[in-house]
């Protein structure tokens, strides 16, 4: 049997990103001119008809560890 595991990674949420462009961080509360990461990926996903067993989040879901990202 395989098991198949994708990886999420570094997603930096957080209340509190800056008004940067360049910023790394995904906005808790994002704003109409913010990408849609997580639509993205769900394209991704039926486009390429991706199936897992396990997904894993392994750091940096909440750089600064502010409780809007973490929720």
């Amino acid at each position: 049997m395989k098991l198949r595991i994708a990886v999420l990674s570094d997603l930096h949420a957080t209340g509190h990103a800056e008004n940067n462009p360049s910023s790394s961080y995904m906005r808790a509360h994002p704003r109409a001119e913010d990408p849609d990461l997580f639509s993205d990926l769900k394209e991704t996903i039926a486009r390429e008809c991706l199936t897992v067993d396990l997904l894993v989040c392994p750091g940096d879901i909440c750089d600064k560890g502010d409780q809007i990202g973490f929720t």
